[in-house]
């Protein structure tokens, strides 16, 4: 996402539950409302791990404008959220998993790594 490598304030995220997004937003120690599009994929399940660990509020994608309006300002006005939003973002950078995953990418590459079965 962009906008998270420019410079801009950025207070809370609002998306539909898809991974890259949301961790993105908590690699940032931002909190999110999320709006789940498809109901077959796990983004209703995200919503609902969000709203579990405190770190953010889960609506229908249905909900009219005056609700979603009403749920970002509670989520920006409890810091509690943002804290959550903190702490999971800290667990997360330091897994490192982006260090992790290119490791594993190289060593896949090598000439000398075998094919996993």
């Amino acid at each position: 996402m962009a906008l998270f490598s420019v410079g801009v304030n950025i207070s809370l995220v609002v998306g539909h539950g898809g991974h890259s997004t949301t961790m993105l937003a908590l690699a940032h120690d931002l909190p999110l409302v999320i709006l789940p599009i498809n109901l077959m994929f796990d983004q209703v399940l995200i919503g609902r791990i969000i709203e579990e660990k405190g770190a953010g509020a889960m609506l229908p994608s249905s909900s009219p404008p005056a609700k979603i309006r009403a749920v970002i300002e509670q989520v920006l006005a409890d810091d509690a959220y943002r804290s959550e939003a903190e702490r999971l973002g800290k667990a997360i950078r330091a897994s490192r998993g982006t260090e992790k995953a290119a490791q594993l990418l190289q060593s896949l590459m090598s000439p000398s790594s075998t094919p996993h079965r």
